[in-house]
């Protein structure tokens, strides 16, 4: 019994189909969230802009992640609309985050590519209040 209360514990039911009997077509998931690794963390990230100039290879900014526990991950961008872009390198590359705390800039809401990919990999996004650091 214990052994069933744990696995009943630590199982997800998030790609769950019904149908009614005969089953007549198979049904391929569509979460895309089942295939890269999932982490069981929450993570933060903000865009950060280069006050020198650009890189050699023309970055005049990054896309930061962290946890906040000592794991940072930066991604340099020529321009902050490529946000959308490396959060999808982050997934493939560390994994998807359960939970991204954000604040409000326009490359990461509304119908940008960042607001995309979190909401089809089932990313739980919040957000930092406005004018605040």
């Amino acid at each position: 019994m214990e052994k069933a209360t744990n696995t009943l514990k630590h199982t997800t039911q998030m790609n769950v189909r019904s149908a009614l009997l005969p089953l007549t077509k198979r049904y391929r998931t569509d979460l895309l969230s089942q295939r890269p690794k999932r982490l069981n963390t929450r993570f933060y990230t903000d865009t950060m802009f280069s006050k020198v100039g650009t890189s050699l290879r023309g970055n005049k900014c990054a896309q930061i992640f962290t946890d906040g526990n000592g794991a940072v991950f930066v991604y340099p961008m020529q321009s902050k609309a490529q946000a959308g872009t490396q959060l999808l390198t982050f997934t493939q590359q560390v994994g998807v985050s359960n939970e991204i705390h954000r604040d409000g800039a326009p490359e990461m809401s509304g119908n940008s590519q960042f607001n995309r990919i979190y909401q089809e990999y089932r990313i739980r996004s919040t957000f930092t209040e406005p004018r605040s650091p």
